[in-house]
């Protein structure tokens, strides 16, 4: 598992540490054992940061990366927060 120290001033900030962890962690994945990243998995890294998609609605944030959801970020959640952390 990758654990992600960098620390985000913004949203989509923080999206996009959370996504570039992710991406680690299936490339470690993928290439456990010294195998090379090759085929599928050298395809999906090579076009991972073009597959995640942010959409907004009413109560929620989803980041989806191709088909898999990764994060349901709840606004009422959001808005605590910062008032907490600023």
């Amino acid at each position: 598992m990758i654990k992600v120290e960098k620390t985000a001033k913004t949203l989509d900030e923080g999206i996009k540490n959370l996504m570039a962890g992710a991406k680690q962690d299936y490339e470690r994945m993928s290439t456990m054992g010294g195998k090379e990243l090759t085929g599928y998995a050298k395809e999906q890294v090579d076009t991972w940061d073009n597959k995640v998609k942010v959409t907004q609605g009413k109560k929620y944030i989803k980041v989806v990366q191709d088909t898999v959801s990764f994060v349901l970020l709840q606004k009422k959640i959001l808005n605590i927060l910062k008032k907490v952390i600023y």
